[in-house]
């Protein structure tokens, strides 16, 4: 799974538990029994600050401003720090997170996030390549690559931001803070979610 994950909300950990959930769901019949065993490894490559740079920045559509945000380490760090509880356990979301696209990696697995599942497919270590659905290229190349591209949709909404009542993005926060309008401020406790409620 590759993403960008350049200014946190709250979709970014429930789409890479999904991400992990579908992989427990391809190997074994009881997922919380494949989850509790270890039998599942997600895979997160995080965008490198070079690769963001180049398909985002001064994009009107995603927030207008140079990115990344912040630097793919602390992205990496932050992806790498999400857990979840099961079996009275704090359990890692992801088990491994590696940066995707920079040149510095060209020629070696970490050169696109295609390359290193194609490589672990090879070696037996990936039953599945988990690709969100808009990003149709990735899914043709990784047929072509005979990697299976367990795909996502596009309409799963994995959380609301409560000030906007539209799914969370990085360019949306980016657009608040540079002074976009929220139907639903938040300007005391109590009005946390009182736009979705409306």
């Amino acid at each position: 799974m590759d993403g960008s994950f350049d200014v946190p909300h709250p979709s970014h950990e429930w789409y890479l538990r999904h991400c992990k959930y579908l992989g427990a769901k391809a190997v074994a019949a009881d997922t919380r029994q494949a989850l509790e065993d270890g039998l599942v490894a997600l895979a997160v490559t995080v965008d490198a600050d070079e690769k963001l740079a180049r398909i985002k920045s001064g994009v009107a559509a995603k927030g207008g401003v140079q990115r990344p945000i912040y630097p793919w380490q602390t992205r990496a760090d932050r992806v790498a720090g999400y857990y979840y509880e099961l079996g009275g356990k704090a359990r890692p979301v992801a088990d491994l997170v590696t940066v995707e696209g920079d040149s510095l990696h060209r020629g070696t697995l970490l050169e696109s996030s295609l390359l290193l599942a194609h490589g672990l497919s090879k070696k037996g270590l990936l039953d599945d390549l988990v690709v969100y659905g808009e990003h149709t290229e990735t899914i043709k190349e990784a047929r072509r690559m005979e990697v299976n591209p367990l795909v996502i949709s596009d309409d799963i909404v994995y959380d609301l931001n409560p000030q906007t009542n539209e799914r969370w993005s990085s360019s949306g926060i980016i657009n608040r803070a540079q002074g976009a309008a929220a139907p639903y401020p938040v300007t005391r406790p109590g009005d946390l979610r009182a736009g979705i409620s409306r």
